[in-house]
């Protein structure tokens, strides 16, 4: 992982040295189970995309071992302490817990204005560039200002999550745009938000909801 860049409060970049063949395998190969298993559960506007908080998803990246997640994982990991320590000067005395997924933009599609949460929940948004040459990822902050970030593959994003962002298809859109997003949110957070609470799937023997987790500390 090379130097971290500071492009704005909040919102900063770093290059990885991720085997990007192994890791773009790994999300096609997860492609398939994603589409069997789990895409009844999504309410999808794009493939293979969503917001992890709001739309209520069930499966986490990380948690299948596949080639190259782990090596993704602890990148992940490694750049959000150096985020964390630049703003604060150490990393925060915070549970953390990070959800993961993939993003396959066919056909040139893209993602429009969105953000991820709110100022108030102290959070973060981030994602990773696997596939993504001739493209950008642009932010607008609350004063009106929007900046541009060209997506380099092997580039490493994160800000914090109310950062209203958008992106920006391939020119060449023979192949698909591919990126791994990612939010990490408070042990609090999580656990006051009710769509995440009420996503249970059964009753153990006291009677006690099962919540069907898709979330991992980091």
């Amino acid at each position: 992982m090379s130097n971290m860049l500071k492009h704005a409060d909040g919102l900063y970049s770093t290059t990885c040295n991720l085997n990007l063949e192994k890791l773009k395998a790994s999300v096609f190969q997860l492609e398939t189970v994603v589409d069997k298993h789990y895409l009844a559960d999504f309410r999808l506007d794009y493939k293979g995309t969503y917001n992890s908080l709001d739309e209520g998803s069930s499966y986490n990246l990380l948690l299948h071992p596949l080639p190259e997640v782990n090596a993704l994982y602890f990148s992940i990991q490694t750049f959000f302490n150096k985020v964390q320590t630049d703003i604060y000067g150490f990393r925060l005395p915070i549970r953390y817990w990070i959800q993961c997924w993939y993003n396959i933009f066919y056909d040139g599609k893209y993602r429009d204005w969105h953000i991820h949460g709110q100022e108030r929940d102290l959070a973060w948004h981030g994602f990773f560039c696997v596939d993504t040459h001739d493209s950008k990822t642009s932010y607008r902050f609350n004063n009106g200002q929007e900046l541009d970030i060209s997506s380099q593959d092997n580039l490493m994003v994160m800000g914090l999550n109310h950062n209203q962002h958008r992106t920006y298809p391939k020119q060449d859109i023979t192949s698909p745009r591919i990126t791994i997003g990612f939010d990490i949110v408070s042990e609090t957070l999580l656990m006051a938000n009710p769509k995440f609470i009420n996503k249970s799937f059964g009753q153990i023997a006291d009677e006690t909801p099962q919540m069907r987790n898709h979330w991992m500390p980091i």
